[in-house]
Parts: C-alpha cells; structure tokens; sequence
C-alpha cells in the first residue's frame, strides 16, 4: 500500500538446508526471499526479483538496513535512487559492546552515550559539526580508543546513513531502525514451528502468514480512516477525516499546537516532518487556522 520504505535484514533458522532469509518489511508490506548466501551477488539477485514485483513508476525510496556492506552494495546497484539507512538501534548496540569497557566510571560511560545520541540526533549540519567538535575536543585525548572507533567506524564513512540531519531529508516515515524486522522474525518463527522444515512447506507457511497479516492491515487502517474524534471535527480537519489514518492526525495536531502557540518560524523550522512524513510543518498550517 506504501511503497516507499522498506527495511531489510536477514533471519536463519527457517529451513533445514540452512539457507538464511532476507526479511523485506514493508510499512504495510512484507516479503521473503531464500539466499544461498550472504553475499553481494545473493543479495542482487533478491533485490532485482523483489524489484520485478513493484511498480516501476514508484519505486522504494527509503532502505534501511544494519551495516551489511554487501546488502548495501547491492541496494546501490539495483535501487541507486533510495537512501540507504543504517539501523540507530544495532549502531547504538556496536559502541555499547565495544566502548563500555573503555570507561573506568559508569557516570563516564552515561555522559559519552548521551552526548553520542545527541550527536546522532542533531537536526542541521552545522549543530552536528559542532557537537562533533565538542566530542573531539573531549575525547580525542582523554580515551582515544573510543574517539578513534566512532570516528572510523561510524562517523566518517556513515554519518549520512543515521545522523537526523542527512537522513531527516528523507521521506522515512519515522523508521530509522530495522527492529519491526526482527519482529517479523520472531513471528515467521513462531509460524513455523520447526526450523527443519523443507522450502516447499516454509513457503506454504509463509503465505499463510502474509495472507493474515494483509487481512489485518486492511482491517486496522480501515478502522483508523473511519474513526472519528471530537478532537478532529474542526474545519482544518474536515477535507482530512477518512482520508489519511488517525497516526497522521495526531501528527498533523501537534503542529497545529505549535502553530497555534506563535512558536512557529518558517525560517527557524527544519521541516523535519514535511520531509520524514509528507505533513505540513507548523508555519505551513497557519494560514489554514488564522
């Protein structure tokens, strides 16, 4: 139904050939594909046949996966148009396993892994070089392993794969981890029962699955595009109601508040949510409320 963001990841454990499963998860959407193995011309192959089942005039723009360097060369070759990004959560899960260690104090360790998210977080370019520079000055010197493992491993050559202000340029939809992914896993498994089953059964199993799960999706957006609220019977919301779902509202409401509260500067907004959601930032709603 949405086309435009899908996050990948593999699962094992489905099959008794111990072939791993690229897990395609959609907004509304899923879909598996079989690999003999992990690497760039596996992945290739998986994308150009997911490839052939979408609309060529309205392609995914947004892929978010882990750093799968092969996957993300192969999404380079068959979807050069999309953003690949990185997963925050498994960035965030790398530097606890390898820096945590490196900090004799727990307060230490706390006070690094808050300035790192906020670096992480940063909405403009410029807050992001500067907070980076904060983070030189401050450990570069004082724990050089860790400075030299974010630096190498992540800021340098990823920055624009999870730092908000590169990846906030993008229609994303809010997903910035693969976590509804792994998700997904546990499900398929659950589906499964066994993980010795042979392909032709694994992939009864899975259309059983993604027959349900299409069943529930029409089902709760159905629901959502029909509810109504006395929080949305105002007329900026008239033309809206039962035509875009009850999570848009909500979003579309805070930015009426901030609107409505003066707080809102067209040329101090980022427009973050016009660019992540499609929704119309708060200085874009004011002439639609005086």
């Amino acid at each position: 139904m949405f086309p435009s963001v899908f996050l990948l990841d593999c699962t094992y454990k489905t099959n008794r050939y111990r072939l791993p499963l690229l897990c395609i998860i959609g907004v509304t959407s899923t879909n598996n594909s079989f690999m003999s193995n992990e690497v760039q011309g596996s992945y290739i192959w998986a994308l150009d046949c997911f490839r052939s089942v979408l609309d060529q005039q309205n392609l995914p723009t947004v892929l978010v996966t882990d750093r799968e360097v092969a996957l993300m060369n192969a999404i380079a070759v068959i979807f050069p148009q999309a953003k690949n990004i990185l997963c925050r959560f498994h960035i965030s899960r790398n530097i606890l396993a390898h820096c945590k260690r490196l900090f004799k104090k727990g307060e230490e360790w706390e006070e690094f892994i808050a300035t790192w998210h906020q670096l992480v977080n940063s909405e403009r370019e410029s807050d992001f070089y500067s907070l980076f520079l904060d983070l030189k000055n401050k450990y570069e010197c004082t724990n050089p392993e860790v400075y030299s493992y974010v630096v190498s491993t992540w800021i340098t050559p990823y920055k624009e794969y999870f730092v908000s202000a590169w990846v906030d340029m993008h229609l994303h939809l809010g997903n910035c981890t693969t976590n509804r992914v792994e998700g997904s896993h546990s499900q398929l498994k659950r589906f499964l029962e066994v993980s010795i089953g042979n392909l032709s059964t694994v992939w009864k199993t899975f259309d059983q699955m993604i027959t349900l799960q299409h069943t529930e999706i029409k089902r709760a957006f159905g629901q959502s595009t029909i509810q109504m609220s006395q929080v949305f019977s105002t007329p900026l919301y008239s033309e809206l109601m039962g035509r875009i779902s009850f999570a848009a509202l909500d979003c579309i409401k805070k930015e009426e508040f901030v609107a409505r509260s003066g707080k809102s500067l067209a040329g101090e907004c980022t427009h973050k949510i016009k660019y992540t959601l499609g929704l119309p930032c708060a200085h874009e709603l004011l002439p639609y409320i005086k």
